[in-house]
């Protein structure tokens, strides 16, 4: 793909799971895929991707748990992984997050974790966070 930015394949019918090869994209730092028809899991090797400002994969059909090595896109701001089918809790290596704003969780199966101890924990290295969790049931 060479030196991308910018990515915005939203509402495409796209099908399969996320490549995990995309980690190698260090110049991304916009991604939008949501509306498609995204399966399986949130590849571990996406933590690589460190310029990663916003992130949109909500309304797919996305499972597992959120991946800790996510925790190292330091500077994303934004992250929305609503309407998904993803599991488990919020892995405590996401308090590294510093830069994110918006966090959105809402419409998956997510459990097991209270809402008020990550983000508590989480306060000190963000300026602000809005954190959706509406249907989560964390």
């Amino acid at each position: 793909m060479g030196h991308l930015f910018s990515l915005d394949a939203s509402n495409n019918s796209l099908r399969g799971p996320l490549p995990a090869a995309w980690a190698r994209q260090r110049t991304l730092v916009q991604l939008s895929l949501a509306g498609n028809q995204l399966t399986g899991s949130l590849p571990q090797e996406w933590g690589a991707l460190q310029n990663m400002l916003q992130l949109d994969l909500g309304g797919n059909a996305l499972t597992g748990s959120l991946p800790p090595a996510w925790g190292d896109m330091q500077q994303a701001s934004s992250l929305d992984l609503s309407r998904n089918k993803l599991a488990g809790g919020l892995p405590p290596a996401w308090a590294r997050l510093g830069s994110l704003q918006v966090l959105s969780l809402q419409g998956n199966q997510l459990t097991g974790v209270s809402t008020t101890a990550p983000v508590h924990s989480w306060q000190h290295s963000m300026s602000a966070l809005w954190l959706l969790l509406a249907d989560a049931h964390l």
